[in-house]
């Protein structure tokens, strides 16, 4: 059985109107929702999404996740970038008085900051190594001196 498809900004299923948003297909093979995409006809008369766009349509997991539809429905590139130093003393601080669980998975806190504080992530990456390796290196820094000024 097939999983229906739901449009991440609007929450349609993919289906005939006027309940569901028939999905139109796009140049990068992505379906796209009709109620909310940048859709127009050619002059040969088919439908034609203009990307970046949104209105793609998913399966249904995440389909009620609110950054789902923000990253959907935004650009992702950052209007102007953090410094490294200073992401670093931002990540830090945000360590020091997050409420989550400290002792758990640092990744749930990389997470939090995806979602909650995403400019202390557009620092330029060196290297090879992803975002994550480097706010973790920066972690176990900042729990490095935590424990030794005990």
């Amino acid at each position: 059985m097939t999983v229906p498809l739901r449009c991440a900004a609007c929450g349609r299923l993919d289906g005939p109107r006027p309940e569901g948003a028939e999905s139109v297909l796009a140049i990068d093979g992505r379906r796209y929702c009709s109620w909310c995409a940048t859709v127009h006809e050619t002059p040969l008369g088919s439908m034609q999404v203009l990307l970046p766009s949104p209105g793609g349509m998913t399966d249904n997991t995440g389909a009620d996740d609110p950054l789902v539809a923000w990253s959907d429905c935004y650009d992702m590139k950052p209007k102007r970038r953090i410094s490294r130093e200073t992401a670093k003393q931002e990540i830090q601080r945000a360590w020091a008085i997050w409420e989550g669980d400290r002792n758990g998975p640092k990744m749930l806190f990389y997470t939090w900051l995806q979602r909650h504080r995403p400019y202390f992530l557009t620092f330029v990456q060196r290297g090879n190594l992803d975002k994550w390796q480097t706010v973790n290196s920066w972690l176990v820094q900042y729990e490095d001196r935590a424990h030794s000024a005990e």
